[in-house]
């Protein structure tokens, strides 16, 4: 137990009260608290307030083994990694939502001058993909053999995508007027 009196920790035992306190009461029988030491208040708790000059417990080897512990045993869970990943990187996080928000409002702007153009060329452009992948499938169905599986749905699948290019064609016949 001396020990503990290098860390400033009373190892009599505690009953709440101070010695005058006992003696003015006469107090005798009450609830006892082993090992009470000098506290701090700190943020609000009480917190263990040690002289660090005289104790070894606290040096940089065992600040430095207590960091490694860390770093093995609650950073070597595979969520607390990826959290601590992003606290990491919060500046390139920061740049990365700038830069969005910065390109979101340029494309917003460029829609706003010249945004008709924008939506004909992407409906031109969606419609010659659906007819040009169903072209491709439909030709590389031919490199298959006559018996082959593969050659049956590659043509299905170039059906399938001219189905869709068929109606994405009637949709936009259909509310041509509100584009």
């Amino acid at each position: 137990m001396d020990y503990l009196k290098t860390w400033g920790i009373d190892v009599k035992e505690y009953t709440g009260l101070t010695e005058e306190e006992i003696e003015d009461v006469g107090f005798t029988g009450a609830t006892t608290y082993p090992y009470r030491y000098d506290t701090k208040q700190l943020y609000g708790f009480c917190v263990p307030d040690m002289d660090l000059s005289s104790t070894t417990a606290l040096s940089e080897e065992t600040i430095k083994t207590f960091k490694k512990l860390f770093q093995d045993t609650v950073m070597g869970d595979k969520l607390t990694s990826y959290l601590a990943d992003i606290a990491y990187s919060w500046k390139v996080i920061l740049v990365c939502s700038v830069t969005a928000i910065v390109l979101g409002y340029i494309y917003l702007l460029l829609i706003r001058c010249m945004g008709a153009l924008i939506i004909y060329l992407s409906i031109i452009l969606l419609q010659l993909s659906l007819i040009g992948g169903g072209l491709y499938m439909y030709m590389e169905s031919d490199t298959y053999a006559e018996e082959s599986d593969y050659r049956d749905w590659l043509k299905y699948a170039a059906y399938g995508i001219w189905g869709v290019a068929a109606l994405f064609l009637c949709c936009v016949c259909c509310c041509w007027r509100s584009i």
